[in-house]
């Protein structure tokens, strides 16, 4: 597997970096969202708990994935700017069965 980073840029705002990405897995399946979390947060020296992925988009037929990757400082600071649907999705709390 293959990271590019497309852009990144500081968020002084929310205190994180957010980086723009492709990446390429030749003759590979599809990497789940955890295994992206692990592959930027090496890239970055980070936290895999601290990485969030807002969205991972793959063309059809194409070995690549492009995606948006959010590096927050603390898990407060993930916890308070994030929202529900993106921390459940990411283990950070459990959805509530009706």
């Amino acid at each position: 597997m293959e990271l590019r980073i497309s852009s990144e840029r500081d968020n002084l705002f929310f205190n994180r970096k957010e980086v723009d990405f492709v990446l390429s897995f030749p003759g590979e399946k599809t990497p789940n969202r955890e295994g992206v979390r692990a592959i930027i947060a090496s890239h970055y020296n980070h936290k895999k708990e601290l990485v969030i992925i807002d969205y991972l988009k793959q063309e059809t037929g194409k070995p690549e994935a492009k995606g948006y990757a959010k590096l927050y400082k603390t898990e407060g600071e993930l916890r308070s700017h994030e929202r529900d649907y993106i921390l459940i999705r990411h283990g950070f709390i459990k959805k509530e069965k009706k």
